[in-house]
């Protein structure tokens, strides 16, 4: 199941939290080289990607020009929209790896900006800044938390084995959880505005089953399975956005039946639909998310008619 939300008048894709990581190492936060590391990892991408998109991050989420003309074969024109449809997936996975370096290096640049206003302010450097606020407070593990640790997450190894490297890790989420919090501090009492988008892609919402308000200020586009049970948990959900929201909701159902893993999947969404030419589909879904296991089509049958609809031409 997969949803997303959408402001009014747009229907998009977002495309969720960054999934390329930059590991700097515990070192990261050392100032004095940590400006050179960033614009290089950022150079390298920004200029192998910038150069096949033309286009600067947060800017437009389309081609750079759609009718630009790559090729000309015989009569014959290739343009760059022609290009981006024959492997969509591979530009947006790219258009994706740009937007996610993009902002992992902005958000340490705004951390490097934070940590030396807040050095300046107290007149000291920020790597003492740092040492006072987040590395003397790092815990040392004990080893009662180090063999929990190794119990919890099952790895095979002896205490002696295993601790230094748990350790490590354990001191490592220390720190980190420390710099975030002194991070998210500083954001709060110096003025951090954002204007990196996120990134987008067009998704139509029309035409669709929907029920809400057509202009409300939030369309929600769920793409799910009536076999699903992770789909029976988000609906649940997304009844209770409505009951807390009400009319600020517009929800457009779009079929997506996974028949490899779930064989009664693509009859129940054809049932919907059949419900849907009577005017009841938002009937028939309740109901098949209330008993998913019965999506037989008999039962089918039975549930269009218990909801009152016309059984022959549902049977049809």
């Amino acid at each position: 199941m997969l949803f997303r939300v959408v402001p009014r008048g747009r229907s998009h894709f977002h495309l969720g939290r960054p999934r390329v990581n930059i590991s700097l190492g515990e070192d990261v936060m050392k100032l004095s080289w940590v400006r050179s590391l960033l614009f290089l990892a950022v150079g390298l991408v920004l200029g192998s990607v910038l150069s096949r998109f033309g286009r600067a991050p947060g800017t437009s989420n389309g081609a750079s020009n759609p009718s630009a003309i790559l090729a000309v074969v015989g009569d014959s024109v290739i343009t760059e929209a022609e290009v981006e449809a024959a492997r969509p997936a591979d530009f947006l996975r790219a258009r994706q790896q740009l937007h996610d370096v993009t902002d992992q290096v902005l958000k340490a640049l705004i951390q490097e900006k934070l940590l030396g206003m807040e050095a300046e302010a107290r007149g000291v450097g920020p790597d003492e800044l740092l040492e006072t606020e987040v590395d003397s407070r790092v815990e040392e593990p004990s080893d009662e938390r180090i063999s929990a640790f190794i119990q919890e997450r099952g790895l095979q190894g002896s205490l002696d084995r295993l601790g230094p490297q748990v350790a490590a890790y354990l001191r490592n989420q220390s720190r980190q959880a420390l710099l975030e919090a002194f991070i998210a501090d500083l954001e709060s009492r110096y003025p951090v505005e954002r204007r990196l988008e996120p990134l987008r892609i067009s998704v139509a919402s029309e035409g669709f089953p929907s029920r809400g308000p057509r202009n409300a200020p939030v369309t929600i586009v769920e793409f799910s399975d009536f076999q699903c049970p992770y789909c029976l948990v988000f609906h649940n959900t997304l009844r209770q956005v409505e009951e807390t929201y009400g009319d600020e909701v517009r929800w457009v159902y779009r079929q997506f039946p996974l028949t490899s893993i779930h064989p009664r999947a693509y009859d129940a969404a054809l049932a919907s639909l059949c419900a849907d030419e009577q005017g009841e589909f938002w009937e028939m879904h309740d109901a098949m998310f209330a008993n998913q296991h019965a999506l037989e089509r008999d039962q089918l049958k039975s549930t269009a008619r218990e909801l009152g609809l016309d059984g022959d031409e549902f049977d049809q």
